[in-house]
């Protein structure tokens, strides 16, 4: 039987039913999906080479360490020391750049000693001179040592660590609102932030599964501390800057002036604090006391300096100014390490004469977490009185280690200040003991030695604290926490989303901002500050304190006293902290 014929007409196939697949694409013999194709061509633009993106080491212990930066920047300037601990250095990174550390074999951990941006010394906390953005350091399986030491302050999105040690410090600032942090690695793993009852929806989120600071038998933060020179008794005094009581004295010798210039300063990276007049500054331990050493500022004559009348420092910088210098004084930044290890003053830049008939009185201070100096002097202020010299403050920046006028501005208040002593001359004014506490101007403005408390751009009182003394003080440093020695400090600047760890002792977390939640299954000896802190979850806890402003709830309602958290509506920002 034969066939029957079919008779067909050529068409085109549907293909309604039928998907059609992406062309896989290639990339160095594998192939890959739209978001690396995207990683590849970002940092193609980017220009930086592999070598300065990608660490890869291996540890003493044997421990194999991978640490990539995806996204723009660079990692060029990080070291590893012999012991393997990394000291990382970024450049050039913005909210869309990421870190991430992986780490094999061995112990399954590695060291990490410090973390900051390229160009900005490591205690420089100042926002303006960090200005590199950052979305996720995942560092996860990195212990950050004892005495380490993490400079985010340019803002960063999350933070993951697996441990920090004792006399460690993490400075932090929350991205932009409109910022969003990508995922790298793994980054948006447990300690996301969430909205509602487990944190807030914006600020930096950090996880540091063990926090091993110092036990604290005394409270983890007290009240600021301030040193005030007492030329009377030729000594420095050390004062509790909130009750204003008396804690430590100590006798000085070769100096007995009615100026003097007073400051904290770094010493490589302790804490010191400087008294000095004439041509000789002198440097003690600003928690113990001890006599750390003294140079000579003679050389700086050539320069037109005759004594040393001021002292202010900012995190990293110093400034020594002479009211009789010139016609206005002059004012110089010096490096104090150098200076104390050669014995002689070390200048950096060119001195700074104010201009427009500014003159320097002696007074100099420098304000936590800002690069700005401020003096104390005299000028004709006031538009409508053109010749009447007032009593004010000068701003001067400290920018890439050049002096500048940034702005002046009258004391109005109280008014048996305002033109006390100034007789045309800057000089004749004795009111030249200016310091700061935290974030605020401080004035010895009476023989009472009351300290008026300014806003530093507004010069608007701020409060007053009287230091117990019986003598007028003539200098004042800027405040500082000695009780913060050997604590493991977490210091934000903005808005912490949240904090979690496994265990903390001797943790102290300060937030400039709002604290959305901190989650810690064991806590011990340790502070937390926020304003307010919204969520607390520490089931096991011990000599922990909490300090808050008032919480809002969803009904825009303040919610005040809750268990274990103390409650403040004035509650001052502090810092930014330090360890001393």
């Amino acid at each position: 039987m034969g066939r029957t014929k079919r008779h067909s007409r050529p068409g085109l196939e549907c293909l309604e039913d039928r998907q059609l697949l992406h062309a896989r694409l290639v990339l160095h013999g594998r192939p890959i999906n739209d978001q690396d194709l995207a990683r590849f061509l970002l940092q193609k633009a980017n220009n930086v080479p592999v070598t300065d993106r990608r660490i890869e080491y291996t540890t003493p212990e044997s421990t194999h360490v991978i640490v990539t930066l995806f996204g723009t920047g660079s990692l060029a300037g990080s070291t590893i020391a012999p012991d393997g601990t990394l000291d990382l250095v970024y450049a050039k990174t913005d909210s869309s750049s990421g870190i991430v550390g992986r780490v094999s074999g061995g112990t399954q951990s590695a060291k990490l000693g410090s973390i900051r941006q390229a160009g900005v010394p490591l205690l420089d906390l100042s926002t303006s001179a960090n200005s590199s953005q950052i979305g996720p350091v995942n560092l996860k399986d990195f212990d950050l040592v004892d005495g380490g030491f993490i400079n985010l302050s340019g803002g960063v999105g999350k933070l993951f660590l697996r441990s920090m040690g004792s006399n460690a410090q993490i400075h932090l600032k929350d991205l932009p609102v409109a910022t969003s942090s990508p995922s790298f690695g793994g980054a948006s793993s447990s300690s996301s932030s969430t909205s509602g009852a487990l944190g807030s929806a914006t600020g930096v989120d950090v996880d540091i599964k063990h926090v091993n600071g110092a036990p604290h038998s005394t409270p983890a933060l007290g009240d600021p501390q301030i040193f005030g020179y007492d030329p009377t008794a030729n000594a420095l005094i050390r004062f509790d800057a909130t009750t204003g009581a008396a804690l430590q004295t100590i006798t000085l010798s070769g100096i007995g002036q009615a100026t003097a210039g007073v400051a904290l300063g770094r010493f490589h990276r302790a804490l010191v604090v400087l008294v000095g007049n004439a041509n000789t500054i002198q440097a003690f331990d600003a928690v113990t006391g001890n006599f750390v050493g003294q140079f000579s500022t003679a050389n700086l004559a050539s320069e037109g300096f005759n004594r040393i009348d001021g002292i202010g420092s900012t995190d990293v910088r110093t400034v020594v100014t002479d009211a009789s210098a010139g016609t206005a004084g002059l004012a110089q930044l010096i490096s104090v390490s150098q200076s104390l290890d050669s014995g002689q003053a070390v200048p950096i830049g060119a001195p700074f004469a104010p201009q427009r008939e500014f003159e320097f009185s002696g007074g100099a201070t420098g304000v936590a977490g800002s690069d700005t100096i401020y003096a104390t002097g005299a000028a004709h202020f006031d538009s409508f009185q053109p010749n009447q010299t007032q009593f004010g403050i000068m701003a001067i920046g400290t920018g890439r280690d050049t002096l500048t006028e940034l702005s002046r501005n009258a004391v109005t208040s109280p008014a048996s200040i305002v033109n006390t002593g100034v007789s045309g001359t800057a000089r004749a004014n004795p009111i030249q003991a200016l310091g700061s506490v935290d974030q605020n101007l401080a004035l010895v403005t009476d023989n009472q030695n009351t300290v008026t408390l300014y806003n530093p751009r507004t010069l608007a009182v701020d409060g007053s604290v009287t230091l117990n003394d019986p003598n007028r003080l003539a200098g004042l440093s800027e405040s500082f926490h000695p009780e913060l020695v050997d604590a493991a400090l977490v210091d934000v600047q903005g808005n912490l989303g949240s904090f979690r760890a496994l265990d903390a002792q001797g943790l102290v977390i300060n937030d400039s901002g709002s604290l959305g939640l901190v989650q810690i299954n064991r806590a011990s000896d340790s502070a937390i500050v926020g304003h307010p802190v919204d969520h607390v979850n520490i089931p096991s806890r011990q000599n922990v304190v909490i300090l808050s402003t008032n919480r809002i709830d969803s009904n825009n309602m303040s919610i005040g006293t809750r268990g274990g958290v103390t409650i403040n509506p004035n509650l001052p920002v502090m810092g930014p902290l330090s360890l001393p």
